[in-house]
């Protein structure tokens, strides 16, 4: 979207926030990405209500090609940042094809219609 800052702020608690690192850390460690405690998912959903809030695209039409090119901005500014060596890791994750709604928005969540985090 032209006229938009790149940069976006998140305001999240200190409780809140240990809890996301703590998730994030254990995926980076273990590449699992199952919750370990509800504080995780609470984190995670406020995180998402956050990002929501800073990203009005995300219920554009223009969202799935916004989307896609982000991706790709942030695994090439990573890979470039890092090198092969470092980012190799990336190809060894499983990943797996967001299950898609017909009747969901751009940027909603499949299971319920609605952006992530949303309440």
């Amino acid at each position: 979207m032209s006229g938009v800052a790149d940069d976006i702020v998140i305001h999240l608690s200190r409780a809140k926030a240990l809890a996301l690192f703590e998730w994030a850390y254990q995926f980076m460690v273990t590449h699992d990405s199952r919750l370990t405690h509800p504080a995780d998912a609470v984190a995670i959903d406020a995180l998402a209500t956050e990002l929501e809030w800073a990203l009005p695209e995300v219920f554009t039409a223009e969202y799935p090609a916004l989307l896609a090119a982000g991706r790709a901005r942030v695994e090439a500014e990573y890979r470039d940042a890092l090198g092969p060596q470092h980012s190799a890791w990336l190809a060894s994750l499983a990943y797996q094809d967001a299950p898609a709604s017909q009747d969901a928005e751009p940027g909603a969540a499949a299971d319920t219609g609605r952006p992530a985090g949303s309440s």
